[in-house]
């Protein structure tokens, strides 16, 4: 299965900037997009929509296909749970992108629905507020969240690809626990490896001492995206499957924020 950038729409103004994020970051990977609304009706559309299929979808399509007209688009209506319909759209090869509400707000296409699909994905999910949707809205770096005593390499490995297809600089930022001396020295030799395949990107990294959601939802302001990991886990509240971090930054960042799973 090739890869494939998704996108959830229902209508509303995060999802079709959601749509729009998708869109240019498909166009920049040279691969298609999908757009994905929840519905009863079984039907997938291309070109044209069927009667009964939601109207919002193929005025998306032209929207989009106006800004990118080499782009591949496909529209495809799927009935069941939204978010785990969407959590399941992007699959294990694939990214899913969802709305979100902005700073404060509920993150999501319809309040929790993007909260929980991100908790369930087998894919990294990114979460747009409207505003930083558009290709030159963040010309910031691609800032990575990390632990400083165990960087994760599939986080990293996305931030850098990130940085590289953008022309953007990468930033990886730690947080340092109280009472802990990790520093970073480790944090240089978690970047060298994937440095190693993307030596064009240019990198800085700094240990905090703020706490890590606020010192990351303060960079967002600037960020043309923030790269959190989600460790993988069996836990029977899926707000805590996020864990404490990602689920902050989600609720208050200013800009895209993208969950990677992993190990």
């Amino acid at each position: 299965m090739s890869f494939e950038v998704v996108a959830g729409v229902d209508g509303s103004a995060p999802s079709e900037a959601a749509a729009r994020w998708a869109a240019y970051d498909a166009y920049r990977r040279g691969c298609g997009l999908r757009l994905v609304a929840v519905t009863r009706d079984t039907r997938a559309f291309g070109d044209d929509a069927p009667q009964g299929m939601p109207g919002f979808v193929p005025v998306l399509r032209e929207h989009l296909a106006d800004l990118l007209p080499e782009l591949a688009i496909t529209c495809e209506a799927v009935p069941g749970t939204p978010w785990s319909v969407l959590a399941s759209a992007g699959r294990r090869r694939g990214l899913l992108v969802l709305g979100s509400r902005g700073p404060g707000g509920p993150a999501g296409l319809t309040g929790s629905v993007a909260l929980r699909a991100a908790t369930e994905a087998h894919c990294p999910v990114v979460l747009v507020r409207p505003g930083a949707e558009d290709a030159e809205a963040g010309r910031g770096p691609v800032v990575v969240g990390v632990e400083p005593d165990r960087p994760c390499d599939e986080v990293l490995d996305f931030a850098f690809a990130q940085a590289a297809r953008c022309g953007a600089g990468l930033r990886v930022l730690a947080a340092r626990d109280r009472g802990t001396s990790a520093g970073e020295p480790g944090l240089g030799e978690a970047v060298a490896r994937p440095w190693d395949t993307y030596p064009d990107v240019r990198v800085t990294s700094e240990v905090t001492g703020r706490s890590a959601v606020s010192a990351l939802v303060e960079v967002s302001r600037t960020a043309a995206l923030v790269v959190l990991g989600r460790r993988i886990r069996r836990l029977p509240l899926a707000a805590l499957r996020l864990g404490p971090v990602a689920h902050g930054v989600i609720h208050h960042a200013h800009g895209p924020v993208v969950i990677v799973p992993h190990p």
